[in-house]
């Protein structure tokens, strides 16, 4: 681009250089697509993987409610890229083919065809010139690679103020203790702010409909709503487009379709289901009846599943766990294991226990460079707060001792300076061992809470054996998948006869419900004894 004289010419050389480029741009959109098209059925597995990981990571309930709106946004995007760029590489494979075309047969001869009148004048009004049909091909081919784009940031808009009203709610429940001063406030903040956003909605779907009030009080008002608004959405990021967008006669009709669009993109795995099995009864139901053999719930036929099937299968079903996981479906030894897997919910049936026990570490996740992961134990708090008071009383008296012989002027007096020497001496010697009594009972405790938790989590569960209760012997667990924590617990199987039998495992959950605590949930897992 040469270098302009002035601002005028500058931006006629910047007018003629965007005319030829957008004459050119095909080539760059193709390019695009399919490099693009390519790195998004690549990246499938990808979000799998990190919609797993981030549910492992989520741990509260705060947290998971943000993972949440991350894995909507990447899966619902990934839908958006890969159909609409799918849709464009064809439309513009088939422009290509129809300028091909073109140069062989030129215009479209309707006398040659020889066709009655009603004929020719319906295919000369509905078909048209040959050329009319390329430039229809193009507007939509160039029109659909940017309308894909903003479909995309329409929907990050849309997950960003959802975010932000959630923001605020995490905001005022860690501030204000009090729940009846949470609701109220959240009640409040949430009806202003949809309504808020009904009215920019409305706006915005209308193409500006109160924008065009004249009104100078309404504008002014409405601006700063506008201003707030745009702020949330992140609507600012995308507006030139947009703009450019329905300034438009023939793109405008597609920012009408935006909306629908998107709802179809959240929900369409919903809208529809297929059943080619009527008479194949619920899973979970069965599961509760001992009526069915499940891969997910079986160690061992999960991983032979695994390994017979393919790639993109065995990325999908190697992250999956389910909340019980037996050993084996083939019994081939004495002892058995089950484990079961903590679950976030757990934290209401801990603090509601007759042990009422408190957590170890903080739920979900913490700033790990300037604060700790460690709980806000009461008793341990209580056992910082009487360590540190004694150590600021011998403090104290370490500190007195030294004004007074520094007043006293004692170097010169080798009997007063060894005997100040000795108390300080003392004075160490006690601190080091408030700090030693410390860790001990810090140790002390922390022994007796791993241990609670063990005893607490077993008391949830129970394993039968054809209507005989086993004795449960259970560990700590991380399972390998996903790192996944639980507790395993193993039983003996040695005096069961060989043949099938019927597992029936009882687990304790707590309910969403704040009236209801537990819920008491039962599976029946058959099972062979080979041997």
């Amino acid at each position: 681009m040469p270098k302009p004289n002035n601002k005028l010419e500058s931006r006629s050389i910047l007018r003629e250089w965007l005319e030829k480029l957008q004459q050119e741009s095909w080539q760059l959109e193709l390019l695009i697509s399919g490099f693009a098209l390519f790195g998004i059925w690549e990246a499938k597995s990808s979000l799998i993987d990190l919609d797993v990981f981030m549910s492992q990571i989520a741990g509260s309930t705060e947290i998971a409610d943000i993972v949440g709106f991350v894995v909507v946004l990447l899966n619902v995007g990934w839908y958006i890229f890969f159909i609409n760029l799918l849709i464009h590489i064809i439309l513009r494979g088939l422009w290509i083919g129809a300028i091909g075309l073109r140069y062989v047969s030129d215009e479209i001869d309707y006398d040659s065809f020889d066709y009655s009148e009603v004929f020719e004048e319906f295919l000369r009004r509905k078909v048209g010139l040959y050329d009319d049909y390329i430039e229809r091909l193009e507007r939509i081919c160039s029109v659909l690679f940017a309308y894909t784009f903003l479909l995309f940031l329409f929907f990050v808009s849309m997950c960003s103020f959802m975010l932000f009203f959630l923001l605020i709610t995490i905001g005022i429940n860690k501030i204000s203790g009090n729940p009846d001063t949470i609701a109220v406030a959240l009640g409040l903040i949430f009806m202003l702010y949809s309504l808020g956003g009904i009215i920019v909605f409305i706006d915005f779907i209308t193409t500006g409909v109160l924008k065009r009030i004249k009104d100078k009080d309404i504008s002014r008002y409405y601006f700063w709503i506008f201003r707030f608004y745009s702020f949330v959405t992140l609507s600012f990021l995308y507006r030139p487009l947009l703009y450019n967008f329905i300034d438009n006669r023939y793109t405008k009709k597609l920012f009408f379709f935006s909306v629908p669009y998107i709802l179809l993109f959240m929900t369409g795995n919903y809208l529809f289901t297929i059943n080619s099995s009527p008479y194949y009864p619920e899973a979970s139901e069965l599961i509760k009846e001992g009526l069915v053999i499940n891969d997910n719930y079986y160690e061992d036929l999960r991983q032979a599943r695994i390994s017979n099937s393919d790639n993109s299968d065995r990325k999908k079903e190697v992250n999956k766990l389910n909340e019980i996981m037996l050993k084996e479906y083939y019994l081939k030894s004495d002892f058995q294991s089950i484990f079961f897997k903590f679950s976030s919910r757990d934290k209401r049936l801990f603090e509601e226990s007759k042990r009422s026990i408190s957590p170890i570490f903080k739920e979900g996740l913490s700033w790990a460079l300037f604060s700790t992961d460690k709980a806000d134990n009461k008793y341990i708090m209580k056992l910082d707060s009487s360590k540190k008071q004694k150590k600021i009383e011998k403090y104290n008296i370490k500190k007195r001792y030294r004004d007074s012989a520094r007043r006293a002027k004692i170097k010169s007096d080798t009997l007063r300076l060894d005997s100040f020497k000795m108390m300080i001496t003392e004075i160490n010697a006690d601190i080091k061992l408030l700090n030693a009594e410390y860790k001990k009972e810090v140790g002390k405790y922390k022994d007796n809470i791993h241990n609670d938790i063990l005893s607490e989590v077993q008391s949830w569960v129970q394993v039968e054996i054809d209507s005989v209760v086993m004795p449960l012997n259970c560990y700590y667990y991380s399972h390998p998948v996903n790192d996944t924590k639980g507790i395993l617990c193993i039983y003996d199987i040695k005096d069961i006869s060989r043949g099938v039998h019927s597992i029936k495992v009882k687990r304790k959950f707590s309910k969403r419900s704040k009236t209801t605590l537990t819920l008491k949930r039962e599976y029946i897992f058959p099972v062979i004894k080979t041997y």
